[in-house]
């Protein structure tokens, strides 16, 4: 049997009962597979009487119309949709001038799936910028309807991505920093090393990280000016200056309230503090492997630890305040979004975007439509 369909693809959840009067009865027999938005979905209908071989129209409502006709194949009538908006559909058929109720059908969101993400940032609209490290592309994603944009589609090896006041975006990607603005893409800083993450402050000032210092771009553009590490890898220093100290490849940085430059020194352990006036660096918290972290409204602290795929919410002096969520898979990345929402970044071939609501509840951020 053949099957036209005049519409969009989609796949569903469903609850079925059939209806029918006058001659010809459709209603769905055997398995009734659950539905995913944007995956073919596929059911097999049964015709009463047996004698009836004409064509089956099938309409779907939901938040769109979609119609399909199906035609018997080898004895067999099998309706084959793909729906184009996640939510409840109703399906009716219409055959030999009756029509019969094939009961509803609740399509699941389909959940979006990154290639080798390494960076999120969440912009002042509430939408999320994302660095996927391979292929190599910045994309703009709307947590809410699931779109996604290609805002740059070709970028050799980004890690991260800051979104300054001014609007423009800062990307590192291998041994540099380019600023992305209106119809320009420059290169603002160049190191002999790879440069991993950035932080922005309100001020605009930018900063960088390699394996083992740190870099102040004066509102953007330079020239780069160190803030900490020698240069050497290690872990040395707390308690002197920034300058003087040893990092051993930091993953995440940024900007606390008072101005205070936190790093996470992944290689080390611990999330450090750097003195916006006496340029003092000093541990701040014990954490297992941290990778990127954020500040929250509160002035409180949420940071990645990837030896236990877990978020830990610190106070603004360090103090371990408990978890956000539950145990990721391969979390490497958070940022704090209004009314005590979080978004991890879950790393890998098939890289995630979860949502934490302030209650505790964990989705995947997902296409609806």
């Amino acid at each position: 049997m053949r099957i036209v369909c005049l519409g969009l693809l989609v796949p569903v959840v469903c609850a079925f009962g059939s209806s029918g009067s006058g001659r010809v009865q459709v209603s769905v027999t055997g398995k009734r597979p659950a539905a995913v938005l944007g995956k073919p979905w596929t059911v097999r209908l049964a015709v009463r009487p047996g004698s009836f071989h004409g064509t089956v129209m099938v309409t779907a409502t939901g938040p769109r119309l979609l119609r399909a006709r199906v035609t018997r194949k080898r004895g067999v009538y099998r309706l084959r949709l793909a729906f184009p908006g996640a939510g409840r559909w109703r399906l009716t058929a219409r055959a030999g001038g009756t029509t019969s109720r094939l009961g509803t059908v609740r399509v699941a969101p389909a959940p979006l799936i990154f290639n080798e993400p390494t960076s999120i940032e969440l912009e002042p609209a509430g939408t999320l910028l994302l660095v996927e490290n391979t292929p190599g592309r910045l994309l703009r994603i709307d947590p809410e309807t699931g779109r996604v944009t290609v805002v740059v589609p070709a970028i050799t090896r980004p890690y991260a991505v800051v979104r300054a006041p001014s609007g423009d975006l800062f990307v590192s990607t291998e041994s540099r920093v380019e600023r992305i603005g209106p119809g320009a893409r420059t290169t603002v800083a160049a190191a002999g090393t790879d440069i991993g993450p950035l932080a922005v402050s309100p001020g605009g000032d930018v900063y960088y990280a390699t394996a083992t210092q740190i870099f102040r771009l004066a509102g953007g553009s330079g020239p780069p000016v160190r803030v900490a590490g020698t240069g050497v890898e290690g872990g040395g220093g707390d308690g002197g200056l920034a300058l003087d100290a040893q990092l051993s490849v930091p993953h995440g940085l940024e900007i606390a309230g008072d101005g205070a430059l936190l790093v996470a020194d992944t290689g080390n352990g611990r999330i450090r503090r750097i003195d916006p006036a006496s340029g003092v660096i000093s541990a701040l918290a014990q954490v297992g492997r941290p990778d990127g972290l954020d500040l929250v409204a509160d002035g409180s602290i949420v940071a990645v630890d990837g030896q236990q795929d877990r978020v830990v919410h610190l106070t603004p002096s360090g103090t371990r305040i408990g978890f956000v969520g539950p145990v990721f898979t391969t979390a490497y990345d958070v940022e704090a979004a209004p009314g005590g929402v979080s978004y991890v970044l879950e790393a890998g071939p098939a890289g995630r975007i979860r949502r934490v609501a302030a209650n505790g509840t964990v989705t995947t951020v997902s296409r609806r439509r």
